[in-house]
């Protein structure tokens, strides 16, 4: 015969943990990030804004968004979008304050957030909120024929060019170009449109 089981309580979160991360409230150039620290919590998303604490409820959430960057001559920019209800977003990131692509920052922004889509899943919040990777279909889109154009003058062009004039010197360019316009096209491949379970959430540093 079997024993029913004995019930218990839900296990209980960890406590709240301070990631050491900067963060982003609005769009367009800066010159230094100035706002670091994020902490998800039970119920709440705390954070600093303007140099100073403040926080939104997961029940204010209505999308996250994760998506990379390549930057040339940097490296691969991990990136962590959240838009709320009112339209206020709030970004974070692999950065450093000058937003360049900082690798030792890796680990605390995979921790942050593995423990923020677990904190909105424990909440219940997850169901209801949009989970998305990757940029735009539009943007995509754009970006994709940018590259096509760009891998016509730096690419194939300089090849043209060296069957025509029987010199090695076009092939210097091609060279140059690849060295640019490969990585954008390998990030663009990786940023695709689509959605993903919060439960496991992607890096997309891979």
């Amino acid at each position: 015969m079997n024993e029913p089981a004995v019930t218990a309580a839900a296990p209980e979160q960890p406590e709240p943990r301070r990631y050491d991360l900067f963060l982003r409230h609005r769009a367009g150039l800066f010159w230094r990030l100035t706002d670091n620290g994020i902490v998800p919590g039970p119920e709440k998303l705390s954070y600093m804004q303007d140099g100073r604490w403040g926080y939104r409820l997961y029940t204010d959430i209505v999308s996250v968004n994760v998506s990379s960057a390549h930057i040339p001559r940097q490296g691969v920019l991990a990136q962590c979008g959240i838009t709320f209800r009112s339209g206020a977003r709030l970004g974070t990131s692999t950065a450093d304050a000058k937003g360049l692509p900082d690798p030792s920052r890796h680990e605390a922004y995979f921790d942050f957030l593995v423990d923020f889509h677990q904190r909105l899943v424990a909440s219940g919040q997850a169901k209801r909120i949009s989970f998305t990777r990757g940029g735009t279909v539009a943007r995509m889109r754009v970006l994709q024929v940018a590259l096509v154009l760009a891998g016509l003058i730096f690419i194939v062009l300089p090849l043209v060019l060296a069957a025509i004039v029987r010199s090695w010197q076009p092939l210097e360019i091609m060279l140059i170009g690849l060295l640019f316009v490969w990585p954008a096209w390998e990030s663009a491949q990786k940023n695709q449109p689509g959605t993903y379970d919060p439960r496991y959430p992607p890096d997309m540093l891979d």
